[in-house]
């Protein structure tokens, strides 16, 4: 049961990441590793701060959650980013056409 508990609590960062991970490499493509390099630093950042609060309060399983949640959070803005990349190459696509 302890093990179910921890697993569902790391669920949306799992999904996030499965989803997120075959595209990660945009940044690449539209030449922009720093801001990529900025979305790595954010998840750092609020991973950090997560396990930060989890081990301040002494409750494991809200260090998972801290972990998890920073990292869903940055992922999700990063899957925000890359929308917004490929709304600007498309548009740029029409505007030639």
């Amino acid at each position: 049961q302890t093990t179910g508990t921890y697993i569902r609590a790391m669920l949306p960062w799992i999904f996030m990441t499965t989803l997120v991970g075959p595209i990660c490499y945009l940044s690449d493509i539209f030449k922009k590793q720093k801001i990529g390099f900025l979305f790595e630093l954010l998840a750092f950042v609020l991973r950090i701060v997560g396990l930060a609060v989890g081990i301040w309060r002494g409750n494991f399983l809200i260090a998972v959650i801290g972990y998890s949640t920073g990292g869903f959070v940055a992922i999700f803005a990063q899957l925000v980013w890359y929308f917004g990349l490929i709304g600007k190459y498309e548009n740029g696509l029409a505007a030639k056409n």
